[in-house]
C-alpha cells in the first residue's frame, strides 16, 4: 500500500487531496440547577436530540443537573473558566456581572404573556447580548416560568389599599421586596424554602408571592384560602453560554442552533400554559379561591419599587427607558 501512495504522490496524487476532511464536531457541556422542574428537564433531553439529528451529530449538547449545593453564580464562573460551555441561570447571578439585569427584575414589565414573548425574542434578547458582550457571554433565548401570583389566608386582596400593613413572605430577592413594599406590605425576606415551610405549617405567614408551580407543590391549599393572580413579575431564566463558543460555531450550525434554541422555547410555553391551568384548577379543586385584581392600579404603586432598581442597575434612568421602550412595543409603536 505505501508503494502505491508513493506512486501516486509522485504523480501529484497524494491520497490526502482526494480525502474530504471529516467535519469537526463541537460538543457544549450546558447545566442546569438540580431545582429545575421536570417540565424543562424533559424539554432540554428533546433539545438535545433534536439538535444532534439536525446537524448530523456535528453540535452535541451534553446536559447534567448540578449539584443540589452549587448555585449559578458557580455556573457562571464554570462558563468564564471553560469548564462547561453553557447553562441555565437566573437573573438574580446575572446582576453579580451585569448590574443592568436588575432591571429585568422590575414588577409589571410585562402585562401579558403574548407581550413578553414578543420583547424577549426580540428587543431584550439583543439588549441582554449587548451587556455580556464584555463578560464573554451570550444568551441563547430564555425558558419562561411563569407569572408570579399571591396567595393569602383570610384577606380577599383586590385593591393596592388592603395591602398596608400586612406581612408578606417573599424569596430573598430584593426586587421582590421592593414591589410588595411599594403596595405598602411588610415583606418578610425568607433565604431558604426550609425556613419558609416551618413558619407556613405554623400558620405564621398570612401571605406569601411565589409561583403557580410552585404553589401547586407546597400544598399552600392547606394554610391559604385566596390565590390572587397579580401577576407581579414574570419568572423567566436565560440560556447563557460562552460567547467564545458560540462565536467558533460555523454559520450553519449557529444558525440549526438557533431554530433548535426557537423550538425548545416553544415547547416551553405551550407546555408552561397548560400547566398553569392545571396547577389553578388543582388548586380550586382543593378548596382555594382565585382573585383577579385589576393591574392597573396595582402598577400605579410601583413607582417607589422602580427607583430601587433603577439606583441598584445604575441610575441615569435606565429603568424608566426600558419600560417606555417595552411600551411601545406593547403597543406597536
Amino acid at each position: 500500500m505505501r508503494y502505491l501512495k508513493a506512486i501516486l504522490c509522485g504523480l501529484g496524487m497524494c491520497l490526502t487531496a482526494f480525502a474530504q476532511a471529516a467535519p469537526p464536531t463541537y460538543v457544549m457541556r450546558s447545566a442546569h440547577p438540580y431545582f429545575l422542574s421536570d417540565l424543562h428537564k424533559e424539554i432540554t433531553s428533546l433539545q438535545t436530540l433534536e439538535l444532534k439529528e439536525s446537524t448530523g451529530g456535528r453540535l452535541l449538547i451534553k446536559q447534567y443537573s448540578a449539584p443540589q449545593n452549587n448555585t449559578d453564580a458557580d455556573f457562571i464562573k464554570l462558563i468564564k473558566s471553560g469548564k462547561i460551555e453553557g447553562a441555565v441561570v437566573t437573573l438574580t447571578e446575572l446582576v453579580e456581572y451585569a448590574p443592568k439585569f436588575n432591571l429585568l427584575l422590575a414588577p409589571y414589565l410585562f402585562d401579558s404573556y403574548e407581550v413578553a414573548y414578543k420583547v424577549l425574542d426580540d428587543y431584550l434578547l439583543a439588549w441582554m447580548n449587548k451587556i455580556l458582550e464584555e463578560q464573554d457571554l451570550y444568551v441563547l433565548g430564555t425558558f419562561v416560568f411563569g407569572f408570579r401570583a399571591i396567595t393569602t389566608d383570610k384577606l380577599k386582596l383586590e385593591d393596592p389599599e388592603q395591602f398596608a400593613g400586612i406581612k408578606c413572605a417573599v424569596n430573598d430577592v430584593p426586587q421582590f421586596e421592593y414591589a410588595m413594599q411599594a403596595l405598602g406590605a411588610d415583606a418578610v425576606r425568607y433565604v431558604d424554602d426550609k425556613a419558609f415551610l416551618m413558619d407556613l405549617k405554623q400558620n405564621k405567614i398570612a401571605c406569601q408571592e411565589s409561583t403557580l408551580a410552585k404553589n401547586r407543590y407546597y400544598k399552600i391549599y392547606k394554610y391559604h384560602h385566596y390565590l390572587v393572580l397579580t401577576h407581579h413579575m414574570l419568572d423567566f431564566r436565560p440560556w447563557v453560554v460562552s460567547r467564545k463558543f458560540y462565536d467558533a460555531l460555523p454559520p450553519e450550525l449557529k444558525e440549526k442552533f438557533k431554530e433548535n434554541v426557537r423550538e425548545a422555547q416553544q415547547i416551553n410555553r405551550d407546555m408552561l400554559h397548560k400547566s398553569e391551568h392545571e396547577h389553578i384548577a388543582s388548586l380550586v379543586k382543593e378548596g382555594m379561591e382565585v382573585v383577579k385584581p385589576r393591574l392597573d392600579p396595582l402598577v400605579k404603586h410601583m413607582k417607589p419599587a422602580y427607583n430601587a432598581i433603577n439606583r441598584k442597575a445604575g441610575g441615569n434612568n435606565e429603568l424608566f427607558r426600558l419600560l417606555y421602550q417595552i411600551g411601545k412595543i406593547r403597543y406597536g409603536l
